[in-house]
């Protein structure tokens, strides 16, 4: 890991150069976007203790980490439309190994670029838009398995009730609806740490839920 690397989980998403494109990237009738991921996965050690805010800084600057890229390309209407873009963004960064639990702010950044980038004027009548989506995770012993595949699993609907309440201490935003949380008030952690509205994250674990047995049922039949 480098020592410019955020402890946090982060993401940040940007309209690419045309040279992110290949000169052989297949056009269609409908606008695409080509965006180039470039995932840092941080592997701390055993005795890593997520809610140690002292010590985390210098356990994960020592922790291994593995990059990667990958680039996708997706019809512009769906990472835009509200009705399609955040199960579309999940099912990439699910496929790119990002942890549930971290993939609502990632949505709302990626999302938010994708819709400035579309209403663009300059982007008016063109074909494929790049993006560049620059992503941090740490994962914990309990997000993976060597010998396993990561796989998403849809919350229960016990399991998204018996998300953790806690008191917030400092002033933040939701990572859902990234609008404040007041000192003082009730909100929902999750593992990750980050906290949550407990009406925003339960509405996100029931649409991810939705959208994954939608899948499974589309891949059975």
């Amino acid at each position: 890991m480098s020592d410019e690397t955020p402890v946090d989980p982060y993401c940040e998403a940007w309209p690419g150069y045309d040279s992110v494109v290949p000169i052989n990237a297949e056009t269609s009738p409908d606008p695409r976007f080509y965006i180039k991921f470039s995932v840092e996965y941080i592997y701390p050690q055993d005795d890593y203790d997520v809610d140690d805010d002292v010590a985390d800084f210098e356990q994960l600057r020592e922790a291994p980490s593995r990059d990667i890229e990958r680039e996708v390309c997706e019809p512009c209407h769906r990472l835009t439309d509200e009705s399609t873009s955040w199960a579309a963004i999940s099912d990439i960064l699910t496929a790119l190994e990002v942890p549930l639990d971290n993939q609502a702010f990632m949505i709302h950044r990626i999302s938010a670029c994708a819709r400035e980038m579309a209403s663009a004027p300059s982007n008016v009548g063109r074909k494929l838009l790049p993006m560049h989506v620059s992503i941090g995770v740490v994962v914990l012993d309990c997000d993976r398995d060597d010998a396993v595949p990561f796989k998403a699993v849809p919350a229960r609907e016990s399991s998204i009730e018996a998300v953790e309440k806690v008191k917030v201490l400092d002033s933040g935003d939701c990572a859902v609806c990234l609008e404040g949380l007041e000192v003082g008030c009730e909100a929902a952690r999750m593992p990750c740490s980050h906290l949550y509205h407990g009406g925003c994250i339960r509405r996100w674990l029931r649409l991810l839920r939705k959208f994954l047995f939608s899948s499974l049922m589309e891949f059975l039949h």
